[in-house]
C-alpha cells in the first residue's frame, strides 16, 4: 500500500483508548456460501467502535473490515503497555531494594 508522506496532508497521531480496543470481539464462524470455517470480527460490531476501519455499501450498511488498517491501533497499544511494564518493573525494583 502507498504510504509516503508526500501524498498526505493534515497528518495527526492516531490514538485510541484501550477501552475501545477491549470492546472488539473476535469470533469464529462458518461462511454461509462455502461452508468454510474462519475467524474474524463482525463488521457491524466494529462499525460501532471504529467506523473508520469499516467499508460500507452505498446505503451505508457495513459490509467489510479493513484489517490492515485496523491493525494500526495495536502499535500505540503495545507502546503504552510497554511503558506500563517498565513503570511496574521500576516499582518492583524499588520495593525489593
Amino acid at each position: 500500500e502507498t504510504s509516503t508522506e508526500r501524498l498526505k496532508e493534515n497528518i495527526e497521531s492516531y490514538r485510541t483508548e484501550i477501552v475501545k480496543f477491549m470492546e472488539l470481539n473476535p469470533v469464529k464462524f462458518t461462511w454461509k456460501e462455502s461452508g468454510s470455517p474462519d475467524v474474524g470480527l463482525i463488521a457491524e460490531d466494529v462499525d460501532k467502535i471504529f467506523p473508520e476501519f469499516v467499508s460500507k455499501d452505498p446505503s451505508g450498511y457495513p459490509t467489510g473490515i479493513n484489517y490492515s488498517k485496523l491493525s494500526i491501533i495495536f502499535i500505540n497499544m503495545l507502546k503504552d503497555q510497554q511503558r506500563e511494564i517498565e513503570l511496574l518493573k521500576e516499582q518492583i525494583k524499588k520495593l525489593t531494594e
